[in-house]
């Protein structure tokens, strides 16, 4: 492995063979007692829309559930993009406190790399109404807010602000079918939470990795956590610094 934590080979091997055998047993353990087909049974619940492709909303790793992290692995690996993906998320890891960036999965050419089986947050944007939207947008950014100041309390790093404050917008140009009620999404997201409790029972997931990232899951693959925690910190640290120069040489 480099210094960089990016295996130089073009082969995935696991940094803890453990966490593979782990997910292979747990894809097993979800087949066996019809997860996918659950999985599948809320999808279908978010209502139908049109959307623009304009990608304004793939920007950020989204919260993914386990139960659908293994369903993304299966399909990538299958569709020979394994390996791909793993650099993309890696390479958003290492940044994701240093400056705004779009999702990894998604394509120069607009399109997403795991759009058939993409998360239920991705699935539902656009289909909540903009005053429960706009609610769930405060709460988000009051957390981020929360979150800067811890690590400038134990780290001594002032997050960048575009990364503090940065917001996803409403979408106004989607239109959907049948808009949601925050409580109608919370249903859905319930029902994941359900089904990866059935993990955490089995063994097979840790309490503190229910609702994970996206980017999160991928970083599990062959980058040590506290070497990772650690380039996160200095590149926040180096961009704020950039930004910081900048602003008083335009003054």
């Amino acid at each position: 492995m480099r210094a960089d934590g990016i295996a130089g080979d073009t082969e995935v091997r696991f940094l803890d063979p453990l966490v593979g055998d782990c997910w292979e047993r747990a894809f097993h353990h979800a087949g066996e007692n019809g997860l996918f087909e659950r999985l599948l049974t809320v999808y279908n619940k978010v209502p139908g829309g049109k959307c623009s492709g304009c990608t304004a909303c793939c920007a950020e790793s989204v919260s993914t559930f386990f139960v659908e992290w293994l369903r993304i692995r299966d399909f990538l690996v299958k569709g020979g993009r394994w390996a791909e993906a793993l650099r993309r998320a890696e390479a958003f890891a290492f940044d994701e406190l240093a400056r705004p960036m779009k999702c990894p999965m998604l394509e120069a050419d607009g399109r997403c790399m795991i759009y058939e089986v993409r998360p239920l947050t991705c699935r539902i944007f656009g289909h909540l109404q903009a005053a429960d939207y706009g609610r769930n947008l405060k709460a988000v950014l009051k957390a981020n807010r929360r979150a800067a100041d811890q690590i400038l309390k134990h780290h001594g790093v002032v997050l960048p602000t575009a990364v503090v404050e940065k917001a996803i917008p409403y979408c106004e140009s989607f239109i959907s079918e049948a808009p949601m009620s925050s409580g109608e999404r919370d249903a859905l997201f319930d029902d994941l939470f359900s089904m990866d409790s059935r993990f955490l029972m089995a063994g097979l997931l840790e309490p503190d990795q229910i609702q994970l990232g996206l980017v999160d899951w991928f970083a599990m693959v062959r980058l040590e956590p506290e070497a990772l925690a650690e380039e996160r910190l200095r590149r926040a640290a180096a961009g704020s610094s950039g930004n910081a120069a900048a602003a008083e040489t335009l003054d």
